[in-house]
């Protein structure tokens, strides 16, 4: 039985899956979640029988990112990566998000193992974001990379 949690269920994309799928725990709102020092209280997801655990939280404006790099960094690659490591240190199955931002844009209709060229900061961070989720939890995740949305 697949039951979910979210984290960032304040955000664009949060807000809208909870609209759509209705049966989730949103736990940032609850625990007041921050990609700064990411913590996650694992006992409480595994008391609720909790299997995945979805992150809708990031840096995502562009000229942000470029802005304040080192922040941005940090709520892009640092925060999330921990979280991830937490969940599946957990027992649970990491749901993350990236973008096709980590493409250059040049031929399109790129396929999941696609070369990534990322041409701004943003991109770059979403790159670093997939290359170290693999080092934290292996093959035990779910990485959904999406177009940017309006």
């Amino acid at each position: 039985m697949f039951k979910a949690a979210v984290f960032g269920s304040t955000s664009y994309l949060g807000k809208k899956f909870i609209q759509v799928v209705g049966d989730v725990e949103p736990f940032s709102k609850q625990t007041g979640f921050d990609l700064h020092f990411p913590s996650v209280d694992v006992s409480l997801l595994q008391q609720k029988k909790v299997t995945h655990a979805l992150l809708f939280a990031a840096m995502t404006n562009v000229r942000a990112c470029e802005e304040m790099q080192e922040e941005s960094w940090q709520c892009n690659v640092n925060g999330p990566l921990e979280w991830a490591r937490q969940i599946h240190k957990g027992g649970m199955t990491p749901v993350l998000f990236s973008s096709d931002y980590v493409f250059d844009g040049a031929s399109g209709d790129y396929e999941e193992d696609s070369a990534t060229y990322p041409l701004n900061i943003y991109g770059s961070h979403k790159k670093a974001l997939e290359l170290g989720l693999n080092e934290v939890c292996g093959e035990n995740y779910l990485l959904i990379r999406l177009s940017k949305v309006f």
